[in-house]
């Protein structure tokens, strides 16, 4: 499983990246969303990470962005925050997001999460 992080607060790259080797995903990482576009135009992941709040670009509209094309809309796109659901939830959902996950991660039940996000397939 190839899987894209876009994250740029250090602490939350180092966890998730961890979690997700541990359990056996190849792991790339992208700073910014514009990062995100640059990484994924040069080999498109499985699945995208994706913070909410991002420098110059949020990731929802990443995930717009993604949504929109045909060559990247089978990405599945799980969004992860430090927001709590409600409103922000249902527009991450709404824009393509399968999954919302609040952070700081926990990594006991994470893999669990990312892997049900997965079966559920792309929306």
């Amino acid at each position: 499983m190839r899987i894209l992080v876009v994250e740029d607060d250090e602490p939350s790259v180092r966890l998730v990246k961890a979690v997700l080797e541990d359990s056996g995903a190849a792991v790339r990482l992208a700073r910014s969303a514009e990062e995100a576009l640059e990484a994924i135009e040069s080999d498109k992941p499985d699945v995208a990470l994706v913070d909410l709040i991002l420098p110059q670009m949020s990731g929802i509209l990443l995930a717009d962005r993604l949504k929109a094309s045909p060559a990247t809309d089978g990405i599945v796109l799980i969004a992860t925050t430090a927001f709590n659901g409600g409103a922000t939830e249902r527009i991450a959902l709404a824009a393509g997001f399968v999954a919302y996950v609040r952070k700081p991660i926990d990594p006991s039940t994470f893999c669990e999460i990312v892997g049900a996000a997965i079966r559920g397939g792309s929306r």
